[in-house]
């Protein structure tokens, strides 16, 4: 009877020290960076918002594959009009239910950011030719804010100058992965990229 009971506190120890074991040393999850096959950029006019968004549209076919993004349709706005700017960021091959990245990027919003890039002056508000070259004078209107308070950019404002005369015009536009990293300082050269796609653009 002494034997036995000493067999039985002998294992309770043993998986007393294994479930500590195994508890410490689980792996954190991984935040990996978002499979994504299409990007609509809806832009929605302010003061006319019972109009048709316009809308600009790139689409991965093959998603992991070979090839690459192809921009369906550019983005091409009105002069001297205001409008906001929010997403429609899918993974197609995902599971019914899990298809809206955009909701995942909001959902991680302390790890991501949108950064833009545009001619100078195709905007009066905001002034400049965007954040992409980490200029802090070229400042972006964000409307949205992570938990930490810092910028997202699935949603902000945008109001347009005169029409543009150049055919060669482009919306940058980038979305940045910064687990851990993210700060009021980071720029789009921290993290790796989600989204990369340039836009042909144009106001008329």
């Amino acid at each position: 009877m002494k034997l036995n009971l000493k067999n039985l506190l002998s294992a309770a120890i043993v998986m007393v020290v294994m479930s500590a074991c195994s508890s410490n040393d689980a792996p954190a999850p991984e935040n990996d960076g978002e499979q994504i096959t299409r990007v609509e950029m809806i832009f929605l006019n302010v003061d006319a918002p019972n109009e048709a968004p316009l809308t600009a549209l790139a689409v991965d076919e093959d998603g992991a594959g070979v090839k690459d993004f192809e921009i369906k349709k550019g983005v091409e706005l009105k002069p001297n009009t205001t409008y906001d700017l929010t997403f429609k960021i899918l993974n197609e091959f995902a599971e019914a239910g899990d298809q809206d990245i955009a909701a995942e990027i909001k959902e991680e919003g302390v790890d991501h950011q949108f950064y833009f890039a545009f001619p100078e002056d195709a905007f009066t508000n905001p002034k400049g030719d965007g954040n992409i070259d980490a200029k802090a004078e070229d400042a972006v209107n964000y409307k949205d804010q992570d938990a930490n308070g810092l910028p997202i950019g699935l949603e902000t404002t945008w109001t347009t100058g005169e029409a543009t005369t150049s055919t060669d015009g482009e919306f940058h536009l980038m979305l940045k992965h910064q687990p851990k990293i993210k700060s009021a300082t980071s720029t789009s050269k921290d993290g790796e990229s989600d989204i990369d796609l340039k836009f042909p653009f144009g106001i008329k």
